[in-house]
């Protein structure tokens, strides 16, 4: 049945409907995978409290990668480089300096290798400034990929280095305007006040008239977030950023179809980059990208949401073979303390 959209232009509430096509995913002959390996995803974070830390002291840097192995060859994953000195038990390091094999995941029933995780601990020593870690991967036929991964004490680095909260920076008196890039229409969204239902306080969202209630909860560095539409109180897995990029998780989105009929269904979220730029008028901003769609897949209609964290969406587009297209960019922002 033709599905049209719910709450498409809403930029901070997370809960968007795209017109659903099931995909039937083949579970046919194992594949043959061959060729170079690949960097999945890399991460850089302080392995303890940095907060307190002063000139000079030593800091202990978790470095971990996540490689894809279709040859199941994998020889080695370095530190090729750094722009600080590594330490170990004291000890300055001579890069390349190794990371250690931790675990792997293998597909379910076809048994093939998805990726590798391999990490490290080193100490640098406490400067304030980002530090840079060229992480390489070679395999037995000598083949080999490269990523920098950025560790900043500031909490501006790639790879999970900000909260889940940063991303959603809801304050009463806070203003976001976007304009379509493929049409005239414009909106504003608003936190207006907040509400008070049982034990729980709702922050009042409002655009152009419309209003929803809207709050979020974090366990560990997950964001969960929880609308009022109706009488309704709806909740899912909105963020959580130290996941793989392309590893999505399964979580509800609400499918409306064209008599006005709601239903609840299963919405797949996945990030899409860490690091994304993103020019507006508003400003350029480094962000979070994620991608939703009805289809796990992600064949079908695709929402892209980027999030700048300490500002929110600074630009969401909808991929539609069905719908009308969108492409909302951030024009202006006032975001309260």
């Amino acid at each position: 049945m033709p599905l049209t959209t719910r709450a498409m232009s809403r930029p901070l509430v997370v809960l968007v409907a795209v017109a659903f096509g099931a995909t039937l995913l083949a579970c046919g002959e194992d594949e043959v995978r061959t060729g170079p390996p690949s960097i999945v995803q890399t991460r850089a974070t302080a392995a303890g409290d940095a907060s307190g830390a002063q000139p000079g002291d030593m800091v202990v840097v978790a470095v971990e990668a996540w490689v894809d192995d279709p040859n199941e060859d994998i020889a080695s994953v370095t530190i090729e480089s750094a722009t600080a000195d590594l330490f170990a038990d004291g000890a300055q390091l001579t890069p390349p300096v190794h990371l250690t094999l931790q675990s792997e995941e293998r597909s379910q029933g076809q048994d093939l290798l998805v990726s590798q995780y391999w990490s490290t601990d080193v100490a640098v020593a406490w400067t304030g400034d980002d530090v840079e870690f060229t992480i390489t991967v070679a395999d037995e036929e000598g083949q080999t990929a490269q990523k920098i991964e950025r560790w900043s004490p500031t909490g501006a680095g790639d790879g999970g280095a900000y909260a889940a909260a940063d991303y959603f920076p809801l304050t009463v008196g806070s203003t976001w305007d976007y304009e379509d890039r493929l049409s005239d229409l414009a909106h504003t969204v608003a936190v207006t006040e907040i509400h008070t239902a049982g034990a729980y306080d709702w922050f009042v969202i409002d655009e152009g008239g419309a209003q929803v209630r809207a709050r979020y909860d974090i366990l560990g560095n997950v964001l969960r977030w929880y609308e009022i539409d109706t009488a309704e109180v709806f909740g899912e897995v909105a963020v959580d950023p130290d996941r793989l990029v392309r590893r999505p998780w399964d979580t509800k989105g609400i499918l409306v179809d064209i008599d006005g009929n709601a239903r609840v269904a299963s919405l797949y979220i996945q990030i899409e980059s860490t690091s994304a730029s993103v020019i507006t008028p508003a400003g350029t901003f480094t962000c979070m990208k994620l991608q939703r769609s009805f289809d796990i897949a992600f064949a079908g209609d695709i929402v892209e949401m980027w999030y700048a964290p300490g500002v929110g969406v600074v630009r969401k587009r909808l991929l539609s073979a069905t719908l009308e297209p969108y492409d909302y960019e951030l024009v202006a922002y006032d975001v309260a303390e």
